[in-house]
């Protein structure tokens, strides 16, 4: 589970998103305040802003801090969030700035050299910046934000468009993998920018709804004896999110536990209308009520 201390900051220049964010956390927000079977233990900022603004600008929180960049398989970073993001880390106070090819190749040499040529997707690839041959102690994500590791993710092998159904496997699989790497990790700060909605073309508000509510699902803590049946409630609420179907598993005692231990009635009634193909997303309070 998630700790509550780390805060994770949010970002994206298109208001659609930053306000679906807050959308989806408010739902939430209520939600568990009259639930009594789970809680949750995000916390988490919104901020409609560039990297290169809220870099320059004074951190939101202390402490060490990471940052999320969706990236490719083959780690070039010459476009997208990966290209301002290169840029706001070499920003300085008085030192001329450096050409971002020369950080992009010593950051790809690193991570071609570790995942042997491939990063593959969803695979948190975690960059230590002091350890890079470049200006870091100069930087204002240094002096302003402690800034000191890149979390490479993957969303696609090449900066291509992306089937809807491959983009929300993506989003998901991104931001539950980066959450388990916060378990075992340092940072006190996390900022996230929105992942999908660039080369990926996913619709921006469908985009920041998975994301959030996969990190709602992720930081959720059940109350109950049985863990296995807690987690299994968290896989019902992901497969529910990606309009997965529980009754694929074929096996009838397998479906006869998760009806009887996991899902509430309404899940059980609902999953009979799920839709791999749909385009339809639950809302966060609605999807709750789907497990006891």
């Amino acid at each position: 589970m998630l700790d509550s201390r780390v805060s994770c900051i949010f970002i994206d220049n298109n208001p659609d998103v930053v306000e679906q964010w807050k959308i989806v956390y408010d739902l939430a927000t209520k939600f568990f305040q009259s639930c009594t079977s789970a809680s949750i233990h995000l916390n988490g900022t919104f901020v409609e802003t560039t990297i290169e603004s809220l870099l320059s600008s004074q951190a939101l929180c202390k402490g060490e801090t990471a940052i999320l960049t969706p990236t490719n398989s083959a780690a070039y970073m010459g476009a997208g969030f990966d290209r301002y993001l290169l840029e706001a880390l070499l920003m300085t106070v008085n030192s001329p700035r450096i050409d971002y090819k020369t950080l992009e190749r010593l950051i790809q040499e690193y991570t071609l050299e570790k995942y042997n040529g491939y990063l593959p997707i969803s695979t948190v690839n975690e960059i230590k910046l002091p350890q890079l041959a470049y200006p870091y102690h100069e930087s204002l994500a240094r002096m302003n934000w402690n800034l000191t590791t890149v979390l490479a993710i993957p969303s696609m092998v090449v900066p291509e468009m992306l089937s809807e159904k491959e983009a929300k496997l993506v989003i998901v699989n991104s931001i539950w993998n980066l959450f388990l790497y916060l378990e075992n990790s340092s940072p006190k700060n996390l900022i996230i920018p929105g992942i999908a909605t660039g080369y990926g073309k996913l619709d921006p508000r469908i985009a920041a709804k998975l994301m959030l509510s996969t990190a709602i699902i992720y930081s959720s803590d059940f109350t109950g004896r049985d863990k296995r049946y807690s987690f299994l409630k968290k896989t019902v609420l992901l497969m529910f999110l990606l309009n997965k179907n529980y009754k694929n598993f074929e096996n009838v005692y397998d479906i006869n536990e998760l009806e009887s231990h996991v899902l509430s009635d309404l899940g059980i009634i609902s999953a009979r209308s799920l839709c791999e193909t749909s385009s339809h997303i639950y809302d966060i309070d609605e999807l709750f009520t789907f497990v006891r």
